[in-house]
């Protein structure tokens, strides 16, 4: 009897050709592939997973973009700050102007001085916007808008309008020139009353700086007239017109000082280029004469013989 290994009728060796065993080594392969697969996978479905986020980021941005850039968006920023100049909410007013024009118009003295356009013009009570034109870029527009107030009546505006940020749009120019100029004029009175002689001297223009000497002359000059006249106590702002060449707004008003009340007044304010302004001259009225605020020292003797014995009643 053979001792080679045989079991019933099936040979000890494989036949040639295929059979069901020689398919034994791929369902092995298969069997065995999950532990060396799954991390692949797994590598896959986070890979897959960091390019849906991606492409949701980007079809979001995408969407931010082309919304931002769509007409309503402008229209609705104008709609708001008509509401709140309306309302004569100022520093809500203010909210909606971009960072360069807030930086031509000073956030303590904004308030006064749209306060004082709406005392010069009347308060503002309807606004009607009109057509609104959207640069190929969609970064900027600007908007015809009809603007009514109750002593002038109708105005027409075209207001500037940016995107300072995806999706948002705000003022790069002021709604109303005068508001600059009154503004300004706003700010020069508040930093005298101050005694912040410094600042006052930086809002003057080159020439008029170069005229009253330097920042230490100003001061002295300031100094030398309070003792005179008292401190800057108020301003009235009272009328605002622009010369016929629209490069200087002439702004009216009434000064009280310590020792004198209500003097007639005239600052004069230079719009510049960039869209902020500047104070060509102050000048204040005695007996109808014309003197420059401060005066040099040299001229207050003259002023305390127009001022006669200072009643405090006025000049």
């Amino acid at each position: 009897m053979s001792t080679d290994p045989y079991y019933g009728d099936v040979p000890p060796y494989l036949p040639d050709g295929p059979t069901t065993p020689a398919l034994a080594p791929v369902a092995v392969a298969t069997v065995g592939a999950p532990p060396l697969a799954a991390p692949n996978r797994r590598r896959l479905f986070l890979i897959g997973g960091i390019a849906l986020v991606v492409l949701a980021l980007i079809g979001s941005l995408a969407f931010v973009a082309v919304r931002a850039a769509t007409p309503s968006d402008a229209q609705s920023v104008a709609q708001n700050y008509c509401a709140a100049a309306k309302a004569q909410n100022y520093p809500k007013a203010y909210t909606y102007f971009a960072p360069g024009l807030q930086g031509a118009l000073d956030a303590v003295a904004y308030p006064a001085g749209a306060g004082a356009v709406d005392a010069i013009s009347g308060k503002l009570t309807a606004c009607k916007l009109g057509k609104l034109h959207v640069t190929p870029d969609g970064k900027a527009a600007t908007l015809s808008v009809s603007v009514t107030r109750q002593k002038v009546g109708s105005q027409a505006f075209v207001w500037q309008f940016a995107q300072v940020k995806t999706g948002t749009w705000q003022f790069t120019a002021a709604p109303d020139a005068a508001v600059v100029s009154l503004t300004l004029a706003t700010l020069y009175c508040t930093d005298v009353h101050a005694n912040k002689l410094t600042e006052a001297f930086n809002l003057l223009t080159a020439a008029a700086q170069q005229s009253a000497g330097d920042a230490a002359q100003f001061t002295q000059d300031m100094q030398q007239t309070s003792k005179v006249v008292g401190g800057l106590q108020r301003c009235q702002l009272q009328k605002l017109i622009p010369s016929k060449d629209g490069k200087t707004n002439a702004i009216k008003l009434g000064i009280w000082f310590g020792n004198v009340q209500n003097v007639p007044a005239e600052i004069d304010v230079q719009p510049q280029a960039d869209g902020t302004a500047k104070i060509s001259s102050v000048n204040v009225y005695v007996a109808n004469n014309p003197l420059p605020y401060p005066p040099p020292v040299t001229l207050l003797q003259q002023i305390l013989q127009l001022l006669g014995t200072l009643t405090g009643t006025g000049a």
